[in-house]
């Protein structure tokens, strides 16, 4: 992915969410989501940098598909955090992400994912990304109640 690319937001109308609940202390499940070391152990191959209140980006990098820039909007520990990110199949576009998460009672978290920014014409590639994220969802389950790492290349 091309660093010196110049960014606009994406205002597609299209949205998709995806959740699951984990049977977890919310630190164990926040840290999982926002940290290189727990984040390397289950989803991307490489991360530069955390998710923090400093609203630093963060570099995810997927095997077969380069480095990634995302850029924190909002941060909220062990409720929400916020970022804009390459929309999936744009060449200069960026979709919005949350993450927010709910723990209705102590030890039952609920972790959220939106997307939003899509339109029509890449509504393939919103499908491809609702998918990815809810396999975020399962390998991150996989990592802290079992410490088990689901990917099947690395």
């Amino acid at each position: 992915m091309a660093k010196d690319v110049n960014y606009t937001v994406a205002n597609g109308k299209i949205t998709f969410s995806v959740s699951q609940t984990y049977r977890a202390p919310m630190k164990k499940v926040w840290d999982a989501a926002t940290k290189a070391k727990h984040l390397e152990k289950h989803f991307v191959t490489k991360v530069r940098g955390d998710f923090a209140e400093k609203l630093e980006p963060v570099f995810w990098t997927f095997q077969g598909h380069g480095e990634f820039p995302l850029y924190p909007v909002a941060f909220a520990k062990h409720n929400y955090f916020e970022f804009y990110w390459p929309l999936y199949g744009s060449k200069n576009k960026l979709s919005h992400v949350t993450f927010e998460f709910s723990e209705k009672k102590k030890g039952l978290v609920t972790l959220k994912i939106t997307e939003t920014g899509w339109t029509s014409s890449l509504l393939s590639y919103a499908f491809e990304n609702c998918s990815g994220w809810t396999e975020f969802l399962m390998t991150l389950k996989a990592h802290v109640l079992l410490k088990k790492d689901l990917r099947t290349k690395k």
